[in-house]
């Protein structure tokens, strides 16, 4: 039943792009993307079985959460999955779907996503659905073309004008979940490392706000002198435990993010003058690692054991570093390092 359905939608759908192409050359791409709207809904939610916001954006389904809403200014974790009319997934946060649709992989992080709420960061049709939705809830919608994107000041949409093709401007189906709304980002981090020290650090002081730092083996007060060399072992992690980053080729292994292209050799460090702790967010110190990495080196020496954990801004920062695998550190995320550093060689 639900195969000869697809095949009907699709027929739907490709009759509509076909005569499209031959009566009406020069037909918009909105035009084409609203007839296959429309016969979608017909086909799947007849008698108008969903709801049409002002704009356009289409609900098909909405479960109220018992939280906060968000509103302008606030960030918002979500966790979220994304298909075409005909049911084919391209995305998702959930591990356990990208499990059932076998496009699961260790290299890519699968949690909760931090969306920016007012900042232009997320697409029109994204937060007019997150403004409606609380903390808990779930909704199932049809973001539009017109709806899907815009720039950072908001004044124009992109869309249709941007490139109006049906192959790269088309209705796009987003089952999203709500799972926290947060008023202040950095005091949200803060609150997360604290709790995060306490279970598995106790009594580990932060001695800069954002960053903790703790020497697990080794020379407790020495380091390493300017201009020396040490070599360095390393596991990044975020703090719910997802390894995007090692050169130990065990590690590698263990956790399934092994690249056979990789050497997994030691790090060669110079302790250099422009290896510092650099202030502004994101940013990374003169030999190019991110400053909470490059600050616990600078609190290590030959033989040490240590872990750190700190804050966006000593990380990746607003960004992150996501690769075109998927893997790597979404934007926003708090990071974790154990470090090895290995004995000094004469």
């Amino acid at each position: 039943m639900y195969t000869n359905i697809k095949l009907y939608l699709a027929a739907i759908l490709c009759s509509i792009f076909f005569f499209s192409c031959a009566e009406e050359k020069d037909e918009s791409n909105k035009s084409v993307q609203e007839r296959i709207l429309e016969a979608y809904l017909d086909l799947n939610y007849p008698g108008n079985k969903y709801m049409k916001t002002a704009s356009g954006l289409i609900i098909l389904s909405h479960q109220e959460g018992k939280g906060l809403t968000p509103v302008d200014g606030d960030g918002a974790y979500i966790r979220y999955s994304v298909k075409t009319l005909d049911g084919n997934y391209e995305k998702t946060t959930l591990e356990n779907l990208a499990q059932q649709l076998g496009v699961y992989s260790a290299t890519e992080y699968y949690g909760p996503e931090l969306a920016e709420i007012g900042y232009g960061k997320i697409s029109r049709g994204m937060h007019e659905a997150l403004c409606m939705m609380r903390e808990g809830g779930k909704m199932t919608i049809i973001i539009p073309p017109h709806l899907s994107s815009f720039d950072y000041n908001k004044n124009y949409y992109y869309g249709y004008d941007i490139d109006d093709t049906p192959q790269s401007s088309v209705n796009k189906i987003y089952e999203i979940e709500l799972v926290h709304t947060i008023g202040d980002v950095f005091k949200f981090q803060t609150d997360s490392l604290e709790r995060f020290r306490d279970i598995h650090y106790p009594g580990v002081d932060s001695t800069v706000t954002g960053y903790y730092f703790k020497k697990l083996s080794g020379t407790y007060k020495d380091t390493i002198p300017q201009n020396e060399t040490a070599s360095v072992w390393y596991v990044g992690k975020l703090l719910d435990g997802y390894v995007f980053d090692t050169n130990i080729a065990d590690t590698a292994k263990k956790y399934g993010i092994y690249d056979a292209s990789s050497s997994y050799t030691a790090l060669s460090v110079s302790y250099e003058s422009t290896f510092e702790l650099m202030s502004s967010e994101g940013s990374e110190s003169g030999n190019g690692y991110v400053t909470g990495f490059a600050r616990a080196l600078k609190s290590m020496t030959y033989g040490d054991h240590a872990v750190t954990f700190f804050w966006s801004k000593y990380g990746y920062g607003a960004d992150g570093n996501v690769g075109d695998n998927g893997g790597g550190v979404p934007g926003y995320s708090m990071l974790f390092f154990d470090i090895y550093l290995d004995e000094k060689q004469y």
